[in-house]
């Protein structure tokens, strides 16, 4: 398999693979609204591939304080690998998520 670029005792394996990036922004009825993919294609095996996708959305609401909410999807089999303690093949690979609310400003 591939070779870790770390001097320590890595539990994740180096690969040769593509990185895609994709980032859009627009603003709809005075949301501002951003996305973001970014995946990593392993060209050795599809267990060292990764992907993470990210959107947000904010709104003004009085003199660049506003709201703002955002919510990611990732999935990476060498991370639940790594927390699960198991062989990479062995992995339970569910889909990470998270989502957070809160107050923006904007200057």
């Amino acid at each position: 398999m591939g070779k870790n670029f770390s001097d320590g005792n890595s539990v994740f394996e180096s690969s040769i693979g593509a990185k895609i990036v994709a980032d859009y922004a627009t603003k709809v009825a005075g949301v501002n609204i951003k996305s973001n993919l970014s995946l990593f294609q392993s060209y050795e095996s599809a267990n060292l591939s990764n992907w993470t996708w990210i959107n947000s959305f904010g709104y003004t609401i009085w003199k660049g304080i506003g709201l703002g909410f955002e919510f990611g999807l990732r999935n990476n089999r060498q991370e639940a690998a790594n927390f699960q303690s198991v062989e990479l093949a062995d992995a339970d690979n569910k889909l990470q998520s998270y989502w957070l609310f809160g107050l923006s400003y904007a200057f």
